[in-house]
This record gives structure tokens, C-alpha cells and sequence, in this order.
């Protein structure tokens, strides 16, 4: 059993579905685990009473004034450019934040993997995008598309060079020349 839920009297247990967004109708999330997060956001590990799980970002709030802080608008740049990955996410607002849902990533051996994460960094490229934070924490393998993807998009730039993109990406992986 994954997970044990207690809701006032009642308490049921339940299998997590890891592959599946929970459906726009789910309201109610448990997190499960924190992910930790970076210099843009934090992630958590989530699932709803019936077991699906998902991952939330939150986006980090700045603390400069002159900057303007808008997470709705930089959480919506990162789901578009996982759409443009063919992965689906979801912009909500949780707890009165803004938070990006995602489906649950499974970490992968770069080495093991050089043939689909260098398919993985020149399908990005050829989408002229340039992932400026490009490490192996930030490369997954996504199970229910059989794919290797990038995560932590929020410092991903449009490019127009390919191949120098593409470079620049496998050698942050020390996969490069």
C-alpha cells in the first residue's frame, strides 16, 4: 500500500496510479513527497483519494522589487513548452497558489540512455529551444510516452541556432564532444 488516508472516521488505502493526471475535476490532493526545487520553484510529489499522482510546482515568489512577480504567467511559459513536448500539464491554483501539474517523471542513467536523451536534446533544439539549466537532474524518462524528456523549463530560451543549441545542451551533460 502506498498510501493510507484517514479522513475524520473513515480511513481507505490505495494503490497509486502514476502514469494518469488526475482528471480536471480532481480537487482534493495529499502531498506525498517533497521534491525539493531550485532557484525558480519547488516541487511536490501528489495524488488524489483515488491514487493518482501528478507533481506540483509552485512557483518561487522574488523578492526584488523592481521585478515583476507573476507565477501564473512563468509557470504557463514552462506548460507550454512541455506541450511542445507532447506532455500534458495542467496550470491550477492550489492552496491560493498557482501551481503547474505534471505527471510523475522517472529519473534515468544518462549513459545507459546517451542514444534517447541526445534524440531528447535535438527534438528541444529543433523546437529552437535552449535549456539554460541543463543537468542530468533535469532529464527523465516519461513512461507513458516511452521518451526521454527535459524537465525545469522555467530558464529554457527560444534560440534560432540549432545545432549550436544542441551542443551547448549535450556538453552540460558532459555528452557533447
Amino acid at each position: 500500500v502506498d498510501m493510507l488516508l484517514i479522513a475524520q472516521v473513515q480511513w481507505t488505502t490505495t494503490e497509486l496510479t502514476r502514469h494518469k493526471l488526475p482528471t480536471d475535476t480532481a480537487t482534493n490532493f495529499v502531498m506525498l513527497k517533497d521534491l525539493h526545487g531550485g532557484l525558480d520553484g519547488r516541487c511536490w510529489m501528489a495524488c488524489t483519494a483515488a491514487g493518482r499522482t501528478c507533481v506540483f510546482k509552485f512557483a518561487r515568489k522574488h523578492q526584488e522589487p523592481e521585478q515583476v512577480d507573476n507565477e501564473q504567467e512563468r509557470l504557463r511559459h514552462e506548460a507550454d513548452i512541455y506541450d511542445k513536448q507532447g506532455i500534458q500539464t495542467r496550470l491550477l491554483k492550489v492552496g491560493g497558489h498557482w501551481a503547474l501539474m505534471m505527471p510523475h517523471f522517472t529519473p534515468i542513467d544518462l549513459n545507459e540512455h546517451k542514444k534517447q536523451v541526445s534524440d531528447a536534446v535535438r527534438s528541444f533544439a529543433k523546437l529552437g529551444l535552449l535549456h539554460q539549466d541543463m543537468k542530468t537532474e533535469h532529464v527523465m524518462w516519461s513512461s507513458p510516452h516511452k521518451k526521454v524528456v527535459l524537465i525545469d523549463l522555467a530558464s529554457v530560451e527560444v534560440t534560432l541556432g540549432e545545432e549550436e543549441a544542441f551542443q551547448t545542451m549535450m556538453r552540460a551533460l558532459n555528452l557533447g564532444d
